[in-house]
């Protein structure tokens, strides 16, 4: 049997997991395409297709090569893993065919019509695929889990902040913050979720309003990875051949630190050196 081409590198992940299981189903079963298509009446480029990693095969194509193949994981193997490239890829094609909204005129009493978020888009499109195939729709933690990995702008990841708040007002977050050990003030929060700001917030404003909007520990981790993601894009974009821009992007790094740094922490450790200070004092003026 002719070795099969290599899958290209640029491919989705989930792709990629689809069509590496079906080629190692093929090459377990020791059948070569024109087996496979008589055990499965499908043609030999459509199954050869089916495995490249190119495209996203049919749910019938993948169950027909994985059956023809006598693969014995069964549909509890399989429909998962074909399910999850299916959403990649059609998340894939909703960002790619979503330009930038232009700027419209707003109509005499016809009000402006809202810019829809990612969040927005992405449910949109698992409401499409329930449609489709029937799959069970995620929640609404879920769909903001996909819209986070999806989040190429901070204008993005601050509009999926402002949806998180929901109906809590300010002193609802503030209060549970507080009660769980954390601190955040009104005006941190609203600053976090206006619509005239550009900067990712502090990891530890950020974790205190995730907290205080009753995120779940297993998303957290999705929302602190989201704003690292972003937080190196925008220092990959900085300038660095502008006059001083060395000193510049120092000193930018220097606030960044000191703005993650607890304040508590900053504190403790001046005090810690004072006291230590005052000890060597003492003992060398009284000769211990």
């Amino acid at each position: 049997m002719a070795a099969e081409k290599p899958i290209p590198a640029d491919v989705l992940p989930e792709l990629r997991a689809l069509a590496t299981q079906l080629r190692d189903a093929k090459v377990a079963a020791g059948v070569s395409y024109k087996k496979l298509s008589e055990n499965t009446h499908y043609s030999t480029a459509t199954l050869s297709q089916a495995a490249s990693g190119k495209k996203l095969p049919t749910w019938d194509v993948t169950k027909a090569y994985a059956n023809g193949c006598g693969d014995p994981r069964g549909e509890e193997f399989w429909m998962p893993l074909w399910q999850a490239a299916s959403d990649a890829v059609s998340l894939q094609n909703a960002a790619d065919l979503t330009p930038e909204d232009p700027p419209v005129q707003p109509q005499a009493g016809r009000a402006r019509r809202r810019r829809k978020s990612v969040a927005d888009l992405v449910r949109e499109e698992m409401e499409r695929q329930q449609r489709q195939h029937g799959t069970q729709s995620q929640s609404s933690a879920d769909a903001i889990r996909t819209a986070l990995a999806l989040c190429v702008k901070v204008e993005e990841f601050r509009s999926l902040l402002k949806e998180l708040k929901g109906g809590r007002s300010l002193d609802d977050i503030k209060d549970r913050a507080r009660d769980k050990g954390y601190t955040i003030r009104k005006f941190n929060i609203a600053t976090m979720i206006g619509d005239d700001g550009n900067e990712v917030p502090d990891t530890e404003l950020l974790h205190a309003y995730l907290v205080g909007c009753d995120v779940e520990p297993a998303y957290v981790h999705d929302w602190h990875h989201a704003a690292t993601r972003l937080k190196i894009s925008q220092a990959m974009r900085a300038e660095p051949n502008d006059e001083g821009g060395f000193f510049q992007r120092l000193y930018r790094w220097m606030r960044r630190i000191r703005s993650e740094l607890r304040l508590e922490a900053l504190i403790g450790l001046v005090c810690t050196v004072v006291v230590a200070a005052v000890q060597v004092a003492s003992m060398l003026q009284f000769g211990f």
